[in-house]
């Protein structure tokens, strides 16, 4: 699993195969796309909280999806993987939205 260390002038998306935990309600289309750029998907859709946070833990990175402040789970999720130091992306364009 690969360490991602972004330029600030140019922020640059994970390496190929960097596995990734998706946050956020209604995230289906979100993980097909990454599958399809290359990285691991690790969460699967996961409904249990406990299932997630175990699988969040093997993570690269983190990608949100548009309403995911309003998801319990996702909010909690999101709160451990700034907690762990992993960069957090937008899935539309994988921009970086947080980093340690």
């Amino acid at each position: 699993m690969g360490t991602i260390v972004p330029n600030p002038l140019k922020p640059r998306k994970p390496p190929k195969g960097s596995a990734c935990f998706v946050a956020g309600p209604h995230a289906l289309g979100c993980r097909a796309y990454l599958r399809e750029l290359g990285y691991e998907v690790l969460d699967e859709g996961l409904s249990d909280l406990r299932k997630g946070v175990r699988a969040l833990l093997d993570a690269d990175f983190v990608v949100v999806v548009p309403g995911w402040q309003f998801d319990r789970h996702a909010d909690i999720q999101v709160g451990l993987a700034r907690n762990l130091k992993l960069p957090i992306l937008e899935c539309d364009e994988l921009e970086l939205v947080y980093l340690p």
